[in-house]
């Protein structure tokens, strides 16, 4: 292969490329230079007088046919060697150049041959099928080509013939541009060892080529043009299909293990065309599929008591881990007020039943776009569909400035908050962005009444929601339905509300998993919020009795009113006199107290069980000053237990 082996274009390529560029001929020296380097003295070659199979792998580092070939410019023995390489890479090379370098390759075993082509050169692909000829008789074992496409040219509207590749076990056909390349199938032949296809933007006819490979394993499609898709393989093991604007597949392969689909078909010029649900058609077979991910994009829509919801987007991945048989997955939907000028092609039961190959499915995750209008009845709805599902994860994003009208359709019917869903095997719900308006309060009792096995629910509150009153709504819940683990997380991920017994069961039990309980010092960090917290401070206490140092750091926002009275954060209500056995408790430390009653109640609590106390640190928050009446209460708390060094700091 000649040093002058691309145009000004390809040499450009080839300067930006990182294979290639190491081996670029080094810059031209000076007749003085030369000689002044000759006058030195030849030193010996010790690299060039090693054996033919070490100067081979030391080229195959190069990564690069190209830079292999110019090292024949630096000594004698080099020249020829790149020809005997297992694996050749030609990137950025005009056509021509590369049928006479492939004529030369001489290796008896091709491992590898991979092309990259700019299609710059001409605007007819005249070289494609002789170069694809060329590398049918050199039988490498994996073909790698990827053909670029200037814009500047007219795109070739033929079919590449497509020679027989019968003892390639690996070929990936990538085109570049936005225009699928057409191929046509050999004459005769088939591709009897090949077990891996990779066709990108790629236009064959798979339903006459998947016959032709009957050791097929590995097949991939990536295609922007292709509408129907059929495979048909009966040995078929991996599939990964992304297809941009498809309507029809047809999947049949009794021994595929491994699924992965991408479908889109959100183009408006082919949903026009599309007025026909009867012209898109899912049918699927793989029986013993292992490991399944499924994602399609086409509108579905549902006209509910006169409002528009339109489905975007339904996503299912397996439910790790695999191991579990029959396979769960998890099933994602994304959904919004229907603002578009179309309606979808199917609806919401249909998207659900027909768009996904596997109705087995335990978790249900929401994306719900609600711009302000009432989503219950929506939630609702799509639980009744799926009735098998045992987490619901629910998202919520809200569009500025958007605010639903009086006597807005999205609040039907009307009876939606009294309505009794099937919902046995629902046992956790997930909601982020949770405003605690009243129909997001309704919806929760609904779910609460429905769900007769929920074991856990958690709600995040939108960022939007800065007052008490929005969740006091939620807590009258958790308090009607004492034996569910409940939470309730601010933005910020402070948690502001749980279910208390529950809460400090799973405490407990997560301590217990530990190898070893005994601990000796237990450091505390509190988000009060303005509740109580003697009572949980206690509880903690008395999970691990073994502690010898307690540290309590309090923190508070403050835009948060102080806490409502009744509040259950007060509860028990003998938390005050309770009897926790702490002998071994010898330091206590408690840092931004305020001095409230119930803080008060809690260091008294504190001192009266911890009988071999030594030290306690009290430190005020900085809203207390020396004057208040809290000092002098704690002054006085402190006076009863002389024989413990209690000290207090401002």
């Amino acid at each position: 292969m000649a040093p002058g082996d691309a145009c000004h274009e390809c040499r450009k390529g080839q300067e930006r490329s990182l294979g290639c560029r190491g081996g670029l001929p080094p810059p031209r020296r000076s007749r003085r230079s030369r000689r002044r380097h000759r006058g030195g003295g030849e030193k010996e070659d010790r690299i060039s007088s090693l054996p033919d199979d070490l100067l081979l792998q030391i080229l195959a580092r190069l990564r690069s046919a190209r830079a292999a070939a110019l090292t024949g410019l630096l000594a004698r023995r080099w020249r020829g060697l790149w020809t005997r390489l297992p694996e050749l890479t030609f990137h950025n090379t005009t056509p021509d150049r590369l049928h006479a370098a492939l004529a030369q390759a001489a290796s008896p075993v091709l491992s590898l041959l991979e092309i990259r082509v700019s299609s710059h050169h001409t605007s007819e692909f005249t070289w494609a099928a002789p170069l694809l000829s060329t590398a049918a008789r050199l039988a490498p074992k994996k073909l790698n080509i990827v053909i670029e496409h200037d814009w500047r040219h007219p795109y070739f509207a033929g079919a590449v013939q497509l020679p027989c590749f019968d003892r390639t076990i690996s070929i990936c056909l990538e085109n570049l541009h936005m225009i699928d390349l057409r191929f046509a199938l050999p004459p005769a032949g088939c591709f009897q060892a090949l077990e891996c296809l990779t066709l990108a933007s790629c236009l064959i006819d798979l339903a006459a080529l998947l016959p032709l490979c009957p050791h097929l394993r590995k097949l991939r499609i990536c295609n922007s043009e292709l509408d129907s898709l059929t495979v048909h393989s009966p040995f078929l093991e991996e599939l990964d299909v992304k297809l941009e604007r498809v309507k029809r597949i047809d999947i049949l392969t009794p021994l595929l293990k491994k699924l992965k689909f991408f479908g889109r078909c959100d183009d408006l010029c082919c949903l026009m065309l599309t007025t026909n649900v009867d012209e898109c058609s899912f049918t699927y077979s793989a029986p013993v599929v292992e490991e399944l991910s499924w994602e399609y994009q086409s509108p579905a829509s549902i006209n509910w008591f006169g409002m528009d919801w339109l489905l975007d987007s339904l996503k299912l991945q397996p439910l790790q881990p695999l191991q579990h048989w029959p396979r769960d997955h998890i099933l994602s939907l994304k959904v919004e007020i229907d603002v578009r000028l179309f309606t979808g092609m199917w609806t919401f039961e249909e998207a659900i039943s027909s768009q996904i190959p596997v109705t087995r499915f335990s978790i249900l995750k929401l994306d719900f776009i609600c711009k302000g209008h009432v989503y219950g009845p929506m939630v609702l709805f799509l639980l009744g569909i799926c009735t098998l599902i045992q987490t619901l994860e629910l998202k919520l994003s809200q569009v500025e400035n958007e605010e639903c009208v009086v006597n807005c359709l999205c609040d039907q019917p009307n009876n939606w908050r009294s309505q009794n869903l099937s919902l046995t095997n629902l046992k956790e719900v997930d909601i982020q962005g949770f405003k605690g308006d009243d129909h997001e309060i309704d919806l929760l009792k609904v779910i609460f009444r429905s769900a007769t096995m929920l074991e856990r629910v958690t709600v995040k509150l939108s960022s939007k929601v800065s007052s008490r009153d929005r969740y006091i709504g939620i807590q009258s819940i958790l308090e009607a339905h004492p034996s569910i683990e409940c939470k309730i997380y601010r933005d910020s991920g402070a948690c502001l509300v749980c279910n208390l017994r529950n809460a400090s069961w799973s405490i407990g039990l997560e301590i217990s998993r530990h190898s070893d309980t005994h601990f000796s010092i237990l450091e505390l960090e509190i988000v009060t919020e303005g509740y109580i917290y003697g009572a949980v401070v206690l509880h903690l206490l008395g999970l691990s009795t073994s502690i010898q140092r307690l540290e309590v750091k309090l923190s508070e926002v403050v835009d948060f009113e102080a806490c409502s009275v009744n509040c259950p954060c007060d509860q028990p209500n003998n938390w005050r006199s309770q009897n926790v056995p702490l002998t071994h408790l010898k330091e206590v430390e408690i840092e931004d107290i305020k001095g409230e009653g119930h803080e008060i109640d809690l260091l008294k609590a504190i001192l009266r069980n911890a009988t071999m106390l030594e030290r306690m640190t009290v430190k005020f928050s900085y809203v207390v000053s020396q004057s208040d009446s809290c000092c002098k209460r704690i002054q006085r708390v402190f006076k009863a237990y002389p024989s413990v060094e209690c000290s207090f700091y401002l």
